[in-house]
């Protein structure tokens, strides 16, 4: 769930929480990304004694997804954080996590990297960024921690151009898990970040790749490409499905006796 800026929900959201730049805010606590599911954070920026910090805040969620969801990821990611503290392109963590709260370095800058066909020319960066990101996973993962989420709301960019990494809520910290199975599953999931990374510097740079990258990428294992195949065909193609949602907001008005709503009422709200 994401440490650094972007702009404050002008760009569609794919769920996640992460930092997003944003104007400086005089006033004290300043709402900058609104939570989009039960799960998410709201995301603030917040002044203390002359410095930004932002604030991954869960205290508007229902206490038992609090309880069983969003105190154990909250405490997590502190506890990554941690880990990788001095690390150039991690932000860095504030105090101790509460069970509500979890505060970490605000990061100045253009903000997360942009789709290229809505980007400005000064917003796609240049094939050197993805060089020195890949430097910058190279170091989390000497760590002995992997990311899990890499993607361009996840990237950012700070005001010098360099990259930063941020919502580590997903990550995980193989120095935590026994030596016989982080010396099994770690590779696969750094493996699967590198990846990750090589997807984004294709998107921008595809010319920048190397022959080894591109053949990483046009022969991806069974665990990479088996995920996809159930993103696209079973959650995209099957359980996303607007006709699925029609279904369950009128056995859901059903239930409570409202009026189920009109068919463009429901296409215009998303169903």
């Amino acid at each position: 769930m994401p440490a650094s800026p972007t702009q404050p929900d002008d760009q569609p959201d794919s769920g996640e929480t992460t930092n997003r730049a944003c104007p400086s805010a005089p006033e004290p606590r300043h709402l900058i990304h609104a939570a989009h599911s039960v799960a998410q954070p709201d995301v603030y920026l917040e002044q203390r004694n002359g410095t930004r910090l932002l604030c991954k805040d869960f205290s508007a969620r229902p206490w038992l997804c609090r309880v069983l969801f969003s105190r154990p990821v909250a405490h997590r990611e502190y506890r990554v954080l941690t880990r990788l503290q001095g690390l150039t392109g991690v932000p860095r963590v504030e105090t101790p996590v509460n069970d509500e709260r979890l505060y970490m370095e605000f990061i100045d800058g253009p903000g997360a990297l942009v789709d290229t066909t809505h980007a400005r020319p000064d917003q796609i960066p240049p094939a050197q960024f993805f060089t020195d990101l890949k430097r910058v996973l190279h170091a989390v993962h000497e760590r002995g921690v992997t990311h899990g989420d890499i993607r361009r709301g996840n990237v950012l960019r700070d005001q010098r151009g360099q990259p930063c990494l941020i919502d580590f809520a997903t990550a995980l910290d193989w120095n935590r898990v026994p030596r016989f199975l982080r010396q099994r599953l770690a590779p696969v999931l750094e493996h699967v970040d590198i990846l990750a990374v090589l997807k984004l510097q294709r998107h921008y740079h595809p010319d920048s790749l190397t022959p080894e990258e591109a053949r990483l990428l046009d022969h991806q294992p069974w665990y990479i490409r088996f995920p996809k195949f159930l993103r696209k065909r079973v959650y995209r193609g099957l359980i996303k499905q607007k006709d699925w949602r029609k279904r369950w907001g009128r056995l859901r008005a059903a239930c409570s006796g409202a009026k189920p709503p009109a068919a463009n009422e429901s296409e215009s709200t998303g169903g």
